[in-house]
């Protein structure tokens, strides 16, 4: 990390600047918009009586909602893209000399589905905001990653509605491992610590249970593995405490898995990072909120001791 906070609030007040003046044009366009979309749907339905009719009136409600989410992408999509290439991207080279920031790439869907945390094939997949390069010793990639399934009801009208659920959610690591591997390892929450995975997940053909001889550890978490031998050797008393630590502090599920020679680590959070607020005014706090998120992203390197290239640490 190089340079003070006070530096980097210098350098960066004329960006700051100038994106608070775009961010404020941007807000009144949206107002205005909205409002004129409200009033003319009023102005339908006090004019046009057909459109009183329940069916009608859901139909218009649900017009003006997509009209306003369309409008708010396109008004938006400048003063965004500008935000994370002009600030994010800064914040980013700040925190880490040897580190780039791509805000509409991510990890790759490869990446996601060779770590075998997650057997279920998503019917939706998004990524953005790919951190990738050095900490120290260690490669890294990180996004975040939204992965969904999708099921379909039909009421008894015959009518058909498409649901959306949630498989992961959150923040999706490639890392280096300070030891080689040839196995797979995967950590995953317990759902005895009340996170979502089912029976069946737990007793599916993911290897062999591997029983640790660390009762906190396995509070948290439930191990398999294609070799015992190995899960122990990765899993090392000190790692196995750094994982309970660090999930103690995270307080949301964490999984982790070493499988085709890579390293992955999904954090669970509902969180959006990095996005700007469109209705709030840009301030110097906000400044320290995005880096306190980048620092927390980045710290995992330490908080697992990943530089460290010795065995058994």
């Amino acid at each position: 990390m190089t340079g003070g906070f006070t530096e980097l609030y210098r350098q960066l007040e004329p960006v700051i600047g100038d994106l608070e003046r775009e961010r404020r044009e941007v807000a009144s366009r949206l107002v205005l918009f909205g409002a004129v979309t409200v009033l003319a749907a009023v102005l339908l339905v006090a004019l046009v009586p057909a459109v009183r009719d329940p069916s009608l009136l859901g139909f218009v409600a649900f017009a003006g909602i997509a009209a306003l989410g369309v409008a708010h992408g396109a008004l938006t999509r400048r003063y965004r893209a500008r935000f994370k290439n002009e600030l994010v991207r800064r914040l980013v080279q700040h925190l880490g000399p040897g580190l780039e920031y791509h805000p509409e790439a991510g990890v790759g869907y490869g990446s996601y589905r060779s770590s075998q945390l997650f057997p279920r094939e998503p019917d939706r997949y998004k990524e953005e905001d790919l951190i990738a390069g050095r900490i120290g010793q260690t490669r890294l990639k990180v996004s975040e990653v939204h992965s969904e399934y999708k099921t379909e009801s039909t009421d008894s009208k015959g009518r058909r509605t498409t649901h959306w659920h949630t498989i992961f959610r959150g923040l999706f690591f490639v890392l280096d491992f300070p030891k080689p591997f040839r196995g797979t390892t995967l950590v995953l929450p317990d759902n005895g610590d009340g996170a979502f995975l089912n029976f069946l997940e737990r007793f599916s053909s993911r290897g062999q249970l591997v029983k640790l001889e660390d009762p906190e550890f396995e509070h948290y978490f439930v191990t398999y593995a294609s070799d015992q031998v190995e899960a122990r050797y990765l899993l090392s008393t000190s790692l196995m405490q750094r994982l309970v630590n660090f999930r103690k502090a995270f307080k949301r599920p964490l999984y982790l898995a070493f499988s085709g020679g890579n390293f992955y680590l999904a954090l669970s959070t509902p969180k959006n990072f990095f996005e700007p607020r469109i209705f709030q005014p840009l301030r110097l706090e906000d400044l320290v909120d995005y880096l306190t998120d980048l620092r927390f992203v980045l710290s995992v390197v330490d908080e697992l001791n990943l530089n460290t290239r010795i065995w058994g640490a």
